[in-house]
Parts: structure tokens; sequence; C-alpha cells
């Protein structure tokens, strides 16, 4: 089940982000997204478990996708694209008419489900990551059509 993060889900976001970070992300960076101006911070919940979260933010008729995770234990079980299908949802409902995102170069499985999800490859961000990585840009169509 996908719902908005509230303050108590914090902690296992964290938990989730660190899980692939060499330097965890900072509390306060998720709890901005919290109070909304076009963010929207997602849990996914599966037997009363956050097993992931996902940023968006929605401007005008766009919206990004800032950042989704599953966790390790959790991965290969279809949640990741049912979590992306809800977001997809959630920000035509919220008035995007595209969803766009970046993406390590090195993350094949992540592109597969984005492409699996109608998103197309349209650039790339030379070292983009801390540690040198391309980031590749996926861009889409979101809602009806």
């Amino acid at each position: 089940m996908m719902r908005l993060a509230t303050a108590a889900d914090l902690p296992a976001v964290v938990a989730i982000d660190a899980a692939d970070r060499p330097a965890p992300r900072p509390v306060e960076l998720f709890s901005e997204a919290l109070v909304g101006r076009g963010a929207a911070l997602h849990v996914y919940e599966l037997d009363d478990e956050i097993v992931g979260f996902a940023e968006t933010r929605v401007i005008l008729d766009e919206a990004w996708l800032v950042d989704i995770a599953i966790a390790p234990a959790r991965r290969g079980q279809g949640l990741g694209r049912a979590f992306l299908a809800g977001l997809l949802v959630d920000v035509a409902r919220r008035g995007a008419e595209s969803l766009g995102l970046e993406v390590r170069r090195d993350n094949v499985v992540a592109q597969k489900l984005y492409e699996s999800m109608g998103l197309q490859k349209v650039g790339r961000r030379r070292r983009y990551y801390a540690d040198g990585e391309d980031a590749l840009l996926y861009q889409g169509a979101v809602g009806p059509g």
C-alpha cells in the first residue's frame, strides 16, 4: 500500500536510504518533503512494514521523481513496479503530464523497470554523482493515453 509519509515514518525512510549510500542523507532532507510546496514523500507498506519510499515534485505540468528505493531485503518481488505505478497515478492526479528522473548509469535493473513502465532515455549528465558516475535522464508521459 502506498501512502503519504508522516514524521513517524522518517526513521524507516532514512534506514532504507542509508542501505544504498556510503554517506546517509540527514533526516532533515526528507522532512522538507513532508511540508508540500509541490513535493510529496510517499512510503510503501507491506504487512505493516515500510519497505520503500519515494519523493516526487510537481511543478506546473511536470513531475520529477527525486528518489525511489525499496529495502534491500524486499527487492526482486515486484514492489518497485507497483510503487512506481502508484506514483505515476499520483503525479497525474496532482496535474503532471510527464515524469522525469535521473538514474545511475550502472543501475541497469532500475533502467529496465523505467523502460518497462514507458519511460524513455532522453539524455545523460556526465560525472553527475559524487563518485564520478554518469546519470541517465529518463522522461515519459503520465496518466491516460
